[in-house]
């Protein structure tokens, strides 16, 4: 039986227990709301189409179903849409301008898996490492880079740099160097600064401490404007 709280006989806005254990709550003829105990789901069924479902002030915040999508919004430019876990650790925060993983600066990995690594991308939180191919980062020649492409074969050890323009332009890889210690800023280098090395580490059957070969550039005399010297050593 049909329950109508204005105490008509025939409105089209009730609540009905349409099977065992199942409550439905419909508003002009509509159904709205399930509350499913057999299951523990409580829903907007899919016949609700583009139903909103509403949390604190509708001015602000708002859930609801369009076609196939389910949109989560905040209506606030300056609000965020939060995730956190259950010790209250802020995994995921979305505004207007951003999406930031680990707002809280914790020690949280992020791993992005792929049909064939389960660490295509990893992100170690604990050490501030970003890895392709790997869980770990591996130390070579007395340093830990911040970011490693490790692999086992052919492709997921390559590293490709590639340029397509109508043009005569190539790919470049460039290395910088300031006497700054502030990132972005210029505080001009010193005659025999190392500005940049190439180096070739190899497992020497203890670590990855040896290299057999080495590019390395270093400034060459005393720099000016627009005029640094410069020289490669092998």
């Amino acid at each position: 039986s049909k329950i109508r709280l204005d105490g008509s006989t025939s409105g089209n806005t009730y609540i009905l227990e349409s099977a065992t254990d199942i409550l439905d709550f419909y508003a002009g003829g509509d159904l709205m709301l399930r509350l499913d105990e057999t299951n523990n789901i409580v829903s907007i069924p899919q016949d609700a189409a583009n139903a909103t479902f509403i949390m604190g002030d509708t001015a602000t915040w708002e859930q609801y179903v369009s076609g196939n999508d389910v949109i989560l919004r905040n209506k606030v430019s300056t609000g965020h849409i939060r995730i956190l876990t259950d010790n209250s650790v802020e995994n995921i925060r979305m505004i207007d301008t951003e999406v930031t993983i680990n707002e809280g600066s914790v020690d949280m990995d992020f791993r992005v898996e792929s049909n064939g690594e389960t660490h295509m991308l990893f992100v170690d939180g604990g050490n501030n490492n970003v890895i392709i191919g790997n869980n770990a980062a591996v130390q070579t020649i007395g340093q830990t880079a911040a970011f490693q492409v490790l692999g086992t074969g052919n492709g997921d050890s390559h590293l490709n740099i590639g340029r397509f323009s109508n043009n005569n332009s190539a790919p470049m890889l460039s290395f910088t160097k300031s006497r700054s210690g502030t990132i972005g800023t210029s505080t001009v280098i010193q005659d025999g600064d190392a500005c940049g090395t190439i180096g070739w580490a190899v497992a020497d059957g203890t670590d990855f401490e040896s290299y057999i070969a080495a590019i390395g550039t270093h400034v060459d005399g005393t720099p000016g404007g627009n005029d640094v010297p410069g020289r490669i050593e092998f």
